[in-house]
C-alpha cells in the first residue's frame, strides 16, 4: 500500500514540475538575465515565504483538512518579531524561539479544533486566519517595526559556500524533514487518514494526532516563511501573508494534492509553489499595469490550475485503461490454450 501511494504521489507531481520548467524557460527567454547567479537567487529568496505556507498546507490537505490560516499566521509572526526587535532589548534567540512558539502555538490551535473538536477544516482555519490577521492589526496596525537587525537580512541573504542560497537551504530543510516524517508511521497514517478516514479510524489509527501533528508541521512551515520574510523586508507588516493562503492552496492543487486528500507530495507542492511564483516574475517583467498584472495572475493561476485537473484526468483514464487491457489479457489467455491446445 505504501508503495503505491507514492506511485501515485510521483505520477502526480508531473503535471506541475512540466508547467513550471516551461514557464521558467518562457521567462528565461523573456528575461535573459534570469538565470544569471544573483538574479536567480533573489527569485529564489522572495519565493520562499510562498513555498514555505505552501508546503505546510500540503501536509494539511493530504491528510484530507485544509489551511488558509498559515499567512496570516506568518504576518502575525512577522510583526510579532519586528516590533520585539524595535522595542525591546531582548537577544535575537529569544526573539526568534518566540516566534517559532507562535507558529507551533497557531498551529496547536488549528489541530486542536480540527483533530479533536472535528470543526470542518475550511470553517476553523477560516476563524483563526481572521483572529491572527487581528492580532497582527493590533500589534502593529501599519507597516512598521524598522529594527530588525541587519544580521537578520544578512542571514536570509547569505549565499552558502559562495554557491547555494541559504532561502534554498531553508526550503530544502522542511522538505527533509516532510520526507523523513512522511516515511514514518505517523505519515503513512496521514496518506491513510487522507485516503479514507473513517476505515483508517477502524484500522487503529490515531485520526485525531495526526491531524493535530499535520497542523503543527504547518505551524513551523509559517515560522520559517515569516523568518525569510522578517529578513527580507527588515521589518513588519501585518497584510504581508494575506495573499499567500488563496495562492498557496492554488499551488499545492496544481501540484498534483488531492482535493479530497490521500494523494499528492512535497515534489509536486514545491513545483506548484515556484510555479505561481515565476508567473509573478514574468508578469512584473511585462511592464503593464497593476490591474493587469493582478489579471493576469489569477487569470494564470486558474488555466494552471484547470490545466492540472485535465491533465490528471487523462492520465487517470491512462493508467485505468492500460490496466483493464492487460486484466483483459490475462483473462484471454487460459481460454486460448483450452480452444487450441498445443
Amino acid at each position: 500500500m505504501k508503495s503505491k501511494l507514492k506511485k501515485l504521489g510521483r505520477w502526480s507531481a508531473l503535471p506541475a514540475i512540466a508547467l513550471l520548467a516551461a514557464l521558467m524557460l518562457y521567462n528565461g527567454i523573456l528575461n535573459p538575465g534570469f538565470f544569471k547567479k544573483a538574479t536567480f537567487a533573489t527569485f529564489l529568496l522572495s519565493s520562499t515565504p510562498l513555498v514555505c505556507v505552501v508546503i505546510g498546507i500540503c501536509t494539511c490537505k493530504i491528510v484530507g483538512g485544509i489551511d488558509i490560516s498559515l499567512g496570516n499566521l506568518l504576518s502575525l509572526i512577522n510583526v510579532t518579531m519586528a516590533v520585539l526587535f524595535t522595542n525591546t532589548e531582548l537577544p535575537a534567540a529569544v526573539i526568534l524561539l518566540i516566534g517559532l512558539g507562535i507558529g507551533l502555538a497557531g498551529g496547536l490551535l488549528n489541530g486542536i479544533c480540527i483533530g479533536i473538536l472535528r470543526v470542518n477544516p475550511l470553517l476553523a482555519t477560516f476563524a483563526t486566519s481572521s483572529v491572527f490577521w487581528g492580532l497582527a492589526l493590533w500589534i502593529l496596525p501599519t507597516p512598521g517595526g524598522y529594527g530588525v537587525p541587519y544580521a537578520m537580512a544578512k542571514f536570509v541573504n547569505k549565499m552558502v559556500f559562495g554557491v547555494v542560497p541559504m532561502s534554498l537551504l531553508l526550503v530544502a530543510l522542511l522538505t527533509i524533514i516532510w520526507l523523513l516524517y512522511m516515511k514514518s508511521v505517523h505519515g503513512v497514517a496521514i496518506y491513510g487518514i487522507g485516503g479514507n478516514e473513517q476505515s483508517a479510524y477502524v484500522s487503529g489509527m490515531d485520526v485525531a494526532r495526526s491531524k493535530v501533528l499535520a497542523h503543527l508541521f504547518g505551524g513551523f512551515c509559517a515560522f520559517i516563511g515569516a523568518l525569510v520574510t522578517t529578513g527580507l523586508i527588515c521589518s513588519g507588516d501585518p497584510n504581508i501573508g494575506a495573499e499567500f493562503g488563496l495562492k498557496a492552496v492554488t499551488a499545492v492543487v496544481i501540484g498534483g494534492v488531492a482535493l479530497c486528500g490521500g494523494e499528492g507530495d512535497v515534489w509536486g507542492a514545491l513545483a506548484g509553489g515556484y510555479f505561481l511564483s515565476t508567473i509573478l516574475i514574468a508578469i512584473i517583467s511585462s511592464n503593464v499595469s497593476t490591474f493587469a498584472q493582478n489579471f493576469a495572475n489569477y487569470a494564470i493561476m486558474i488555466a494552471g490550475l484547470v490545466l492540472t485537473i485535465v491533465i490528471k484526468l487523462v492520465m487517470e483514464y491512462t493508467r485505468t485503461h492500460n490496466k483493464n487491457v492487460r486484466r483483459g489479457r490475462r483473462n484471454e489467455e487460459p481460454r486460448q490454450k483450452l480452444l487450441y491446445p498445443i
